[in-house]
């Protein structure tokens, strides 16, 4: 199931790619990256600090697992180093559905499918995690670039402030690297995992879109 595709924003040309490109799976922790977009568009995020939110043991109910380091107030930039879920579905609980669904429309992410688990009516909270969103390496190229060259149709404030929430403070290969993992089961009883690294490397004046999926 490894997939992979390295581009050139520029020239959008492929500079390599293995693999089945067009294969959908769970966007799982990427997700954070179009949600950080609602979230400053829609004025619920307003910086890398605010708001910062509390943990509380109800919110137990609502994830796949839960981590001891999400047990614990987080603001965006906390977020999203650690990667919490509970974050996650504060923002989409303070989007509503409709919002929520209508932005994902609006950025074409991947299959658009925000129902969530059949019968559950959990897409609000659920919809990225292994559940009914899907999105294929190509269609996550598509999105980033789309973040890039400010496609997408919310504030260059929104895109500004994500921006800065991915970037990677290591940076590396003497360039910035802007970028989110994500991972979880295409098979849980088989034990099978996905694993995402979205993101790009501004280097010399170039983008480079990696995506080893």
């Amino acid at each position: 199931m490894t997939s992979w595709i390295v581009c050139d924003f520029d020239t959008n040309r492929i500079l390599g790619s293995d693999g089945d490109l067009e294969q959908t799976f769970s966007p799982c922790s990427t997700f954070k990256v179009p949600l950080a977009l609602m979230g400053y568009d829609a004025g619920i995020l307003t910086d890398a600090s605010i708001p910062r939110w509390g943990y509380n043991d109800k919110f137990q109910n609502d994830v796949p697992v839960m981590l001891d380091q999400w047990k614990q107030t987080h603001d965006p930039k906390l977020w999203m180093k650690n990667s919490c879920v509970w974050y996650s579905q504060e923002i989409t609980r303070h989007l509503g559905f409709q919002k929520f669904s209508a932005y994902v429309d609006k950025f074409g992410y991947g299959n658009r499918d925000v129902s969530g688990d059949t019968g559950k009516d959990n897409g609000l909270i659920r919809s990225w995690l292994t559940s009914s969103l899907h999105i294929s390496p190509l269609q996550q190229v598509e999105f980033i670039k789309k973040i890039l060259n400010t496609g997408l149709l919310v504030s260059t404030d929104a895109i500004r402030a994500t921006t800065e929430l991915i970037h990677d403070d290591g940076d590396g290969l003497n360039g910035r690297v802007f970028a989110k993992t994500g991972s979880g089961f295409v098979d849980q009883e088989k034990g099978l995992q996905k694993g995402w690294y979205i993101g790009w490397l501004e280097k010399n004046n170039q983008k480079i879109i990696c995506l080893p999926a």
